[in-house]
């Protein structure tokens, strides 16, 4: 969404002791102008890949709450060579794309019957099946936009479903008054190819 996170929104999703604030990062992209159905960045010292390998049709989440459910495969590399891949690549390719990123994390844990919200920063460890919400504050040399990210984890149960289950109970009564639509929904790849092509207004 264009502008920063209404204040309603910031607190409404800040309204829990399981908050994590995962403070403030750089992730830079390279651009594909005529896809979107995969990504390469680097963020701290990590160098990551994702595919698209499904869009699931399932776009009405909530009440006043459409979008857009993708599953993606992701490929990582981590370490202290990863700052000078960095270096060396920028340098021989211009076509990268820098995005702040300031995130407040949630997580769900499906262990047990019900869902149930367990600290975000891993604190009493990792459930096996569940969901991260994230709240991000984005900042780009084009305006700054806001979003809500939903990322579903799974073992024993659906990936697609824990989606489901956990973003129903999120957007559930204590939810401000907002509208999401579908079209505001999309991975990271399209959100840089529609602000180069000046979309995202």
């Amino acid at each position: 969404m264009q502008g920063t996170a209404p204040s309603k929104v910031v607190d409404w999703f800040s309204g829990s002791r399981y908050l994590h604030s995962a403070g403030t990062r750089i992730d830079t992209y390279l651009v594909f102008p005529h896809a979107e159905t995969a990504g390469v960045k680097f963020r701290e010292d990590k160098f990551e890949v994702k595919t698209l390998v499904r869009v699931v049709d399932h776009p009405v989440i909530a009440k006043r709450i459409k979008g857009q459910l993708e599953i993606w495969e992701k490929w990582s590399l981590e370490g202290g060579s990863v700052s000078h891949l960095f270096e060396e690549v920028r340098e021989e390719d211009p076509e990268w794309f820098d995005v702040t990123k300031s995130r407040l994390l949630r997580k769900f844990s499906l262990d047990q019957e019900m869902i149930r919200e367990v600290d975000a920063a891993g604190k009493d460890g990792f459930p096996a099946d569940g969901c991260n919400v994230e709240l991000t504050e984005v900042e780009t040399d084009h305006g700054n936009f806001w979003t809500i990210g939903f990322e579903a984890f799974a073992r024993k149960r659906n990936l697609v479903e824990n989606l489901l289950e956990v973003a129903r109970v999120f957007f559930g009564p204590q939810m401000p008054g907002i509208t999401m639509a579908e079209y505001d929904s999309y991975s990271y790849p399209t959100f840089i190819r529609r602000i180069l092509r000046g979309e995202n207004k």
